[in-house]
């Protein structure tokens, strides 16, 4: 199955152990991530860290461990839908680069952010309904 992962996946997989970190790494998934996702996660790198009770040099490596499972795609691959993005995110820009990959690939983001779901315009799938999906399978 192939989904977009919104940041706070990232981030929930890096904190804690748990089902998200589980999916994160399993061979049922391709995970598709905008480059944007390496900004996000820097803006909140120091807030994550401490959260995460890791020094900077583990924080980085727990950080590339989870990324080595997503394919991040440069901006460059899905400018075409960038313009349509923003004005389906005109009230929280900060998912346009999630909702214009989405659109380009054709395939929902994976978020635990439930107002993600107000872009009707694409879907979303929450690591509940993820399992339920999988487990379905």
């Amino acid at each position: 199955m192939d989904l977009v992962v919104d940041t706070n996946i990232i981030i929930a997989a890096i904190l804690k152990r748990g089902a998200t970190r589980n999916l994160i790494f399993s061979s049922f998934l391709n995970l598709h991530a905008p480059e944007h996702i390496s900004y996000e996660i820097a803006k909140y790198h120091q807030e994550l860290m401490e959260k995460a009770g890791m020094d900077s040099d583990s924080f980085d490596a727990a950080l590339s461990v989870v990324l080595s499972q997503i394919d991040v795609i440069s901006k460059s691959a899905f400018s075409s839908k960038l313009a349509e993005a923003a004005g389906i995110c005109s009230q929280h820009p900060e998912d346009t680069p999630f909702v214009a990959l989405s659109l380009h690939l054709r395939i929902p983001v994976w978020t635990h952010d439930k107002a993600f779901s107000r872009h009707k315009e694409i879907k979303t799938i929450s690591t509940e309904e993820l399992l339920r999906i999988l487990i379905s399978e």
